[in-house]
Parts: C-alpha cells; structure tokens; sequence
C-alpha cells in the first residue's frame, strides 16, 4: 500500500475492501482562521500559490492570474466572514 492510502475494513456477509487516495485530497496547506489583514493576505499568497502549481483552485480552474488572484481574494474574505466592501474605506 502507498503512503497516503487508508484501507477500510466491513464486516458483514461480504468482506468490503476499500482503498481511498488522500494525497492528492486539497494538498494545500489550510486557511487560516481569522479576521485580521494578516490572515487574509496569507490566506489569498496560499490560494494563489495553489493555482500556480496545480492550475486551479479549489474545483475551480481561473483561466488567468489576474482571475485567479480575485477568486482567492473572494475566497478568503468569505472565509474571514468579511466583504470585500467593508475592506474598502472610503477616504474624503
């Protein structure tokens, strides 16, 4: 068996082998939790790192870095539970 691998046993009237591949499930390293610019900023730079190794983010494919860069913003202002008009301030 190959490192990554689990195999999940069922007893029953037949024997269920099952053999799951988890090295290729989000190899991401995860978001972080949080509201701070910090957190968000690292979260958008691991989001992006994902894209330019893999070519996608999350199930979703950006066709440029640009479109990229947006969707990780999205992604990581959701996670913090902000939007992204209330990281804008408004200066007069």
């Amino acid at each position: 068996m190959l490192s990554g691998q689990k195999t999940i046993w069922r007893e029953g009237p037949v024997t269920w082998l099952f053999i799951f591949d988890f090295t290729d499930w989000r190899n991401i390293m995860p978001l972080k939790k949080g509201t701070s610019k910090a957190a968000v900023s690292s979260n958008v730079k691991t989001l992006v790192h994902e894209w330019e190794k893999d070519g996608k983010i999350g199930n979703s494919h950006p066709a440029s870095k640009q479109k990229a860069v947006k969707q990780a913003i999205a992604i990581s202002l959701k996670k913090a539970g902000k939007s992204r008009t209330q990281t804008h301030v408004h200066k007069k």
